[in-house]
């Protein structure tokens, strides 16, 4: 195993190359925490290396994965276990039921080793996840694990099984990132942690392409972007409440002060009038230019339920204002494309 000290610089260098803003600092007190910890309990370590390099829960969901490559389960293929696909289906509802972590991380193992791999080297060129969830389809399996769960604590109301289902849904995700995890485990033993953990982990939203992002991406844009506008619309507003009484009238002051022989008692202040801010878009939504079009008709809903005034126009071979497509609280951004492309 390699030396523990170059693992934890090779998992900062991992985070720093994602946004991560880790200091010398904070690499000791992971350093640290480490030698305290140990390196028998796996999930033990994680949780103090992400309270050491961290700075905030967002981060986690950069973390973890890149944890998960530079610290693994296990190294090289799984022990031997069900390589059939139907094999495969009956441990993984079971566990599902059971809710056995151990076994769901014992079968993502089993499940990307035999149904996972593709090319014609020996063993295997590649792994992958999507593959390997294709194959096995889990999300099938809700229907039967709700009965293998109703059979073993009793039937229960409608709303009881909602919340099971709920229940199941987390359990399924849970195993397609085991599975997600695993394919990258394998391929990084291959090609390379270190270029596995530049290139296969999902950036953050703030660091996402506009012109690649998914539909999830771009609902976790739209939730980033709304208190920054909030914010915008805040300040202007507070410096226009502090720019209301405006600046000293001199020559208003002193025709005032004639009636107090010249002394300036009360000073007579400018009156500005409030301005309403008034922004102005132009987008670009045609094909070409369609997904970053999206993130900015994201940007104009969120500054439209914010700010009084907002104008905003669109064209692709015309231009024409879009300004009452945009509506108050709306969070539509893929029905708002359609609208304005309409």
């Amino acid at each position: 195993m390699t030396d523990p000290a170059e693992r934890i610089t090779g998992l900062v260098g991992a985070l720093r190359a994602h946004g991560v803003r880790i200091g010398t600092g904070e690499t000791v007190d992971a350093a640290r925490a480490a030698e305290a910890l140990g390196l028998g309990d796996r999930e033990l370590l994680r949780e103090g290396l992400a309270a050491t390099l961290l700075h905030g829960p967002a981060q986690r969901a950069v973390f973890d994965p890149v944890f998960d490559l530079y610290f693994p389960r296990g190294v090289g293929a799984p022990d031997a276990g069900p390589s059939d696909r139907e094999s495969l289906r009956d441990r993984l509802a079971e566990a599902l039921a059971a809710d056995d972590r151990a076994l769901m991380a014992q079968l993502a193992a089993s499940a990307v080793d035999g149904l996972g791999g593709y090319g014609s080297s020996p063993g295997s060129d590649g792994w992958s996840a999507y593959q390997t969830l294709e194959r096995l389809r889990p999300g099938t399996l809700l229907a039967r694990v709700r009965a293998d769960v109703r059979a073993g604590a009793g039937a229960g109301g409608q709303f009881a099984d909602r919340l099971l289902d709920d229940e199941i849904r987390r359990r399924i995700e849970e195993f397609r990132r085991l599975v997600g995890a695993e394919a990258r485990r394998r391929v990084a033993e291959r090609r390379g942690r270190d270029e596995i953990a530049r290139r296969g982990v999902r950036p953050t939203a703030d660091r996402v392409d506009f012109l690649f992002a998914s539909r999830d991406q771009l609902a976790e844009l739209r939730r980033a972007v709304q208190p920054l506008a909030r914010k915008l619309a805040t300040r202007l507003a507070a410096r226009r409440r502090r720019a209301a009484r405006g600046t000293v009238d001199l020559r208003r002051t002193l025709r005032s002060s004639l009636s107090t022989g010249g002394v300036p008692m009360r000073p007579v202040l400018r009156r500005r009038r409030p301005v309403r801010p008034e922004l102005v878009l132009l987008c670009d939504v045609s094909g070409s230019v369609s997904g970053f079009s999206d993130f900015t008709m994201l940007l104009v809903q969120a500054l439209h339920d914010q700010f009084s005034k907002v104008r905003v126009f669109a064209f692709v071979n015309r231009l024409d204002e879009v300004t009452g497509l945009l509506d108050h609280g709306r969070a539509d951004p893929e029905g708002l494309g359609a609208r304005i492309r309409e």
